[in-house]
């Protein structure tokens, strides 16, 4: 969201400025300004946040925050806009898209550093996500000269699926999940322990698909639990703008303390810390401050017990052992959620069997959060419905309407 009120003022910079900023040096005088019709607009009531910066946890600005004559003026402005773009030509959307495309791509550097320093995640990860946008945009634009319809807003979040239902608006929803990941004995161990981490790990934690629930076969547990607690103790924490950094700093301290409370409650109901789960301070003194833990690997788990059954988004894995391929399919949907899951096996029989008995919208065999983004994503149950990328998000987001041309003469039986 920072990052959409960064980059007007970013190009008044000069060229490679954001690239060579370093942690702790990055802010901005002015507050952040309502946007909305291409110009800033004055803010109702004059509240404000603070905007922190994950790795130092300094202040680095502040939001001005919106209101009711905000939101009114934002759907205006949409409003107003939807009707232009709804009578634009396909290959004119096509190189709107294309060219913001090229913008993304040629300022692909300094947009990551601004997102690792609004968002804590590593450099590395950070310029990962700044391809797919550009991608995105470009397979949607290789899209735009063959299809018509007209875009439906995109809500979130339940409160605004009651609301909208009592409008008939059309919604989709991406609410979180709690996601498998279930490792057979006869799986390359190698595989299925990079599985794991990439499953996990990845954002600090904080990605909504992430196989957190771990499931191995006990004849493998220890095995496989053993090498993933020796990998994990291995991740490089600290600096997120260095490029040797794997895990950087969580979003922000409530974020921090929540997470901490979810593994203290894991260790009450009888989980067993396997490595990590404390805060951690980088040995650098800016980064003192900032939002880090070490990665927790928590054994001995229960399905009852909370650190399972409710999502965390923050770095930690909850590893259960399981004994026949029916049982484990029982356990991975016995939740609310149903976003992802993940198979590790050589069997592939068995792999798409398993998934095909998953009640989740996006599963993997040997591999996981793998998201191409010609490939649609979504969930079951409380986990949302519509899907995001593909076709299938065309389709979703569009309006069909049926034209009947008669060419001949019109029969009538009156």
């Amino acid at each position: 969201m920072v990052l959409a009120f960064l980059l007007p003022r970013l190009r008044r910079l000069q060229p490679g400025l954001a690239m060579s900023t370093a942690t702790g040096t990055f802010s901005l005088q002015q507050p952040l300004n309502y946007r909305a019709g291409g110009r800033v607009q004055p803010v109702d009531g004059g509240q404000t946040e603070d905007v922190y910066e994950p790795a130092t946890g300094r202040v680095i600005t502040k939001l001005l925050c919106s209101g009711e004559k905000e939101v009114d003026l934002a759907v205006q402005s949409a409003k107003a806009a939807f009707q232009t773009w709804s009578c634009t030509s396909g290959m004119e959307r096509c190189r709107v898209l294309l060219e913001a495309a090229r913008l993304i791509r040629e300022r692909r550097d300094e947009i990551a550093t601004l997102e690792t320093i609004n968002n804590g995640k590593s450099i590395f990860e950070a310029r990962v996500d700044i391809d797919i946008s550009w991608q995105c945009l470009e397979y949607y634009a290789g899209l735009a000269g063959s299809l018509a319809g007209e875009n439906l807003i995109s809500l979130l979040f339940v409160l605004i699926m009651e609301m909208a239902a009592k409008g008939i608006k059309p919604v989709t929803l991406e609410l979180g999940g709690k996601s498998p990941l279930i490792i057979f004995s006869d799986c390359s161990l190698e595989n299925a322990v990079n599985g794991a981490l990439m499953a996990n790990f990845l954002t600090q934690g904080e990605v909504c698909c992430n196989g957190t629930r771990v499931f191995v076969e006990r004849k493998i547990l220890d095995t496989f639990t053993k090498e993933v607690v020796k990998r994990t103790q291995k991740i490089k924490i600290g600096d997120p703008l260095q490029e040797d950094t794997r895990m950087g700093a969580l979003i922000n301290r409530p974020h921090l303390e929540r997470v901490q409370r979810f593994i203290k409650q894991a260790k009450e109901q009888g989980a067993q810390v396997l490595c990590g789960g404390d805060l951690y301070v980088p040995d650098d003194p800016k980064l003192k401050n900032g939002f880090y833990m070490q990665p927790c690997v928590l054994g001995n788990c229960r399905d009852d017990m909370t650190c399972v059954q409710e999502e965390i988004f923050g770095p930690v894995m909850s590893i259960l052992p399981f004994d026949t391929e029916e049982e484990v399919v029982e356990r991975a949907n016995n939740t609310k959620f149903g976003l992802a899951g993940g198979v590790f096996t050589r069997d592939i029989q068995k792999a798409h069997r398993v998934v095909a008995a998953l009640k989740a919208g996006m599963c993997f065999i040997n591999n996981y959060n793998v998201s191409p983004v010609e490939l649609p994503f979504g969930g079951y149950k409380s986990s949302g419905f519509g899907r995001e990328n593909g076709r299938a998000a065309i389709e979703y987001y569009s309006q069909l309407k049926t034209v009947c041309v008669e060419m001949g003469d019109v029969e009538s039986v009156f």
